[in-house]
């Protein structure tokens, strides 16, 4: 594959990859919004209730229950010491969701063998602005040992902060969520949450890590990406690049006159949950590095995608691909979507292919408006014309009969027109237009049956007919470039059942299987000073004797619930090593300049994932090659 190629492809890819990555981000973002209003809502509510207990006790799970969404896993009021109560060093109103779905009053944080002060959740509240959320890492919680993030907004009472208010998301169903999206890329998505602890992936089981915790109870926690990279070093090259992005972050921070450079070291002092790496990186959050935040709490941002860059060999895939980091607003997490290069290129094809088709429906279009209707009226009329030719020639036959000795005037215009001539001529001009605008209908009715562009869903068609559309879209192809020979076609068609398929796609792969098999036998005809006795050396350097007759082969055959289409050529034929590698994206026997080498790649992709069918090639050098196509009748089948 030549660097145009590959350029041509990496860009389709990104653009694609692009949009699906920011359309995932702002889905993402969007949940994000949702839960800060709620968080804001409520910490204004609360803000302006007198200090009662019950009063807490009694609106806090009314409010943290919004319009009954169970992935809000609970949330609670947190005072700083005596703020609530001066006799209280800790008051806080923590509601969870129990087994049933219903919201539970929790009073463990305020009893005196655990607190909540010191919690990174809360620690982060001190350095909030008003009305600013802040999102914590993901962690498993302690009472449900389900994954879960919480969002924190301050509260502030005469301008002193008082506290936080906190709402707790679930992410059981970001799996799911991911995984949706990941059909459409080809490729496969994780997400990771700020501190690149994963937070999905596509087997969980490889970045899970047991806890066993003190109840009894065994809690599975997510791996953080570089300690995956450690354990499957083909990851480093992800792991290495979600890291560059926070220190991107916490440059970006650094450079701006607000950032408080002290907020780390106190947030590391206030909280035992988190280290100076950890500080850095939320200290860096507080000044909005990704400028996210606006005065209405709307993303500034719409393009989403941090940097791109290609892969040697993908843990997961085994070959290179290229990977795509996206920032979420706000939570800081990362979505990553690497996408294979080889489906990449088929992708890009199918774009490429599409936009081929879509411009070809197009000329269909203009054809039948611009040709095909005057070509009808001269076609029609040229029926008439032949009627009223032979009236005239007959009236003029029997004036002949009957005046036999014209005056001399006409018999010098007899002469000088030779009468008998034009008499015998023009009905052969007549045959030949008639056979000329036939040819021009035949013609575009092929193009149109080729292109199918009114039939993009599945239909049932004959096949012989997209075979014989496509042979005459062809026929400039089988008169042989060397000069020397036409290439002559061989039809055994057996009956067929109308098939169910695509049949544009379908129409598609007999046109690459054909123009293979026309390339094969030009290659074997050409003149060339490495002709032999003994035959022709071919391009992995075997002699090989080949036919003086270079002929194409098409056969078709029922075979009950499928049906077979063969396209044989008598031309030099493969190697079984070459055979091996045919339906690979970008091989390709031919020189530079004649293709990239997706044909038969995507012929393959049409065949075995549209249709659920199977393309084998038989080859033997010297004798030729066979490209043999069975689907199904029927797709669902």
């Amino acid at each position: 594959m030549n660097s145009e190629s590959k350029s041509i492809i990496l860009a389709e890819s990104s653009r694609t990859i692009g949009q699906i990555g920011n359309t995932i981000v702002l889905d993402l973002s969007a949940r994000v919004r949702e839960v800060e209003a709620l968080t804001r809502t409520f910490g204004a509510t609360i803000a302006h209730l007198p200090k009662s207990e019950a009063l807490f006790k009694a609106i806090v799970p009314t409010l943290l229950d919004f319009q009954g969404d169970l992935s809000i896993a609970g949330g609670g009021v947190w005072h700083e010491p005596y703020r609530f109560s001066p006799d209280r060093a800790r008051r806080s109103f923590f509601f969870g969701r129990d087994a049933e779905g219903e919201l539970k009053y929790f009073d463990n944080y305020n009893k005196s063998g655990s607190g909540y002060h010191h919690e990174a959740w809360y620690a982060i509240g001190r350095y909030a602005k008003a009305g600013q959320c802040l999102w914590s890492a993901s962690y498993l919680d302690p009472h449900s040992y389900q994954p879960m993030i919480t969002c924190t907004a301050p509260m502030f009472e005469i301008g002193t902060f008082s506290g936080v208010v906190t709402v707790d998301l679930k992410l059981e169903g970001v799996q799911a969520f991911v995984e949706t999206w990941r059909k459409k890329t080809g490729g496969y998505i994780f997400v990771l949450d700020r501190n690149n602890r994963f937070v999905t992936f596509p087997d969980p089981l490889l970045v899970r890590t047991k806890t066993e915790e003190s109840e009894g109870h065994t809690a599975a926690e997510f791996m953080l990406a570089g300690e995956f990279a450690a354990k499957q070093p083909l990851f480093a090259p992800l792991a290495i690049a979600v890291e560059a992005m926070n220190q991107a972050i916490l440059q970006e921070a650094q450079n701006r006159s607000g950032y408080q450079f002290d907020v780390a070291k106190k947030l590391q002092a206030d909280s035992y949950q988190i280290d100076a790496t950890e500080a850095e990186l939320i200290a860096s959050i507080l000044a909005d590095p990704l400028n996210v935040n606006d005065a209405f709490g709307e993303d500034n941002s719409t393009i989403h995608l941090d940097q791109k860059f290609e892969v040697e060999r993908d843990f997961l895939l085994k070959e290179p691909a290229t990977a795509f980091l996206f920032h979420v607003p706000r939570s800081y997490w990362k979505v990553v979507i690497v996408k294979p290069f080889s489906e990449a290129a088929m992708a890009t094809y199918s774009i490429i292919q599409a936009e081929k088709m879509s411009g070809l429906g197009q000329l269909v279009s203009g054809v039948a408006h611009e040709v095909n209707n005057p070509i009808n009226f001269i076609h029609g009329n040229l029926t008439y014309t032949d009627t009223y030719t032979q009236a005239l020639l007959a009236i003029v036959k029997l004036y002949q009969q009957h005046y036999p000795d014209p005056p001399l005037e006409i018999q010098r215009l007899l002469e000088d027109s030779d009468l008998n001539f034009i008499a015998t001529d023009l009905p052969k001009l007549l045959t030949s237009m008639q056979a000329g605008a036939d040819r021009i209908r035949q013609l575009v009715l092929s193009l149109r049956n080729f292109a199918r562009m009114d039939e993009a869903a599945v239909k049932k068609v004959d096949l012989h007919e997209g075979l014989e559309s496509t042979l005459m879209l062809l026929e400039s192809r089988l008169k042989l470039r060397s000069g020397k020979t036409s290439i002559q076609i061989g039809k055994n068609y057996g009956i067929l059942p109308l098939v169910e398929c695509y049949p544009g796609l379908l129409n598609q792969v007999f046109m690459n299987i054909l123009i293979n098999a026309i390339d094969a036998l030009e290659e074997s005809m050409v003149a060339d000073p490495q002709l032999t006795v003994s035959g022709i050396q071919t391009h992995d350097g075997q002699q090989a004797v080949h036919s003086k007759q270079p002929t194409i082969t098409i056969q078709t055959e029922s075979l009950g619930q499928s049906v077979a289409i063969r396209i044989a050529d008598n031309g030099l034929g493969v190697s079984q090593a070459v055979q091996q590698r045919l339906f690979d994206p970008f091989f390709t026997t031919k020189p530079v300049g004649k293709g990239i080498g997706l044909g038969l790649s995507i012929s393959y992709q049409i065949v075995t994932e549209k249709h659920r069918g199977q393309l084998v090639c038989r080859s033997i050098l010297g004798q030729g090659s066979e490209f043999c196509i069975e689907i199904p009748v029927q797709i669902g089948l």
